[in-house]
């Protein structure tokens, strides 16, 4: 899955390798077709590079008011009333992180928020010493998902994931 780097909270992002780019098939200078349709390749690689590192893994929720999706996440975890209340997730010490609070997988990763213009995204960190699995990779990207639709389906309008790390994971 990509988890190749031994970070700690806090640290470096993984490191991804990028998909094969195309070479140029010209063999002449004055090959202008040849030159042409490689460069056509070539681009067609870049861009496609693109989207897979701008979209590769992290949990993004598409909102007008990413703040208030966070806050609203932050209300429910710390709320005295049981109607509504997130019992699944806690955050850090530090109020930077959540990790998932059932004793089978407390503290088997951390995920971090990141308010952009338009999304709330949520990256994944290992926790110090260790690596994330892929089935506790699934399992936290999973419940966000589930805590998100089941609390706040009226606040973003699409949640997207995929299933590799993302340059902003430290798994």
């Amino acid at each position: 899955m990509g988890f190749d780097k031994a970070n700690q909270v806090g640290g470096e992002p993984c490191s991804i390798p990028p998909p094969a780019l195309a070479r140029s098939h010209g063999t002449r200078q004055n090959d202008t077709q040849g030159l042409t349709t490689a460069a056509n390749k070539l681009f067609m690689q870049l861009s496609l590079y693109i989207i897979y590192m701008e979209n590769t893994m992290a949990i993004h929720f598409i909102t007008s008011d990413a703040k208030h999706l966070l806050s609203r996440f932050d209300a429910h975890i710390v709320q005295d009333s049981q109607t509504g209340k997130i019992t699944t997730w806690i955050k850090s010490n530090d109020g930077v992180y959540y990790t998932h609070k059932s004793s089978d997988w407390t503290k088997k990763a951390w995920f971090k928020p990141t308010i952009e213009s338009d999304r709330l995204t949520f990256n994944i960190i290992k926790p110090k010493d260790k690596k994330v699995t892929p089935l506790v990779y699934a399992y936290y990207h999973g419940h966000i998902m589930e805590t998100f639709l089941n609390h706040f389906d009226n606040l973003f309008s699409t949640a997207v994931t995929s299933s590799l790390a993302e340059r902003d994971d430290n798994c």
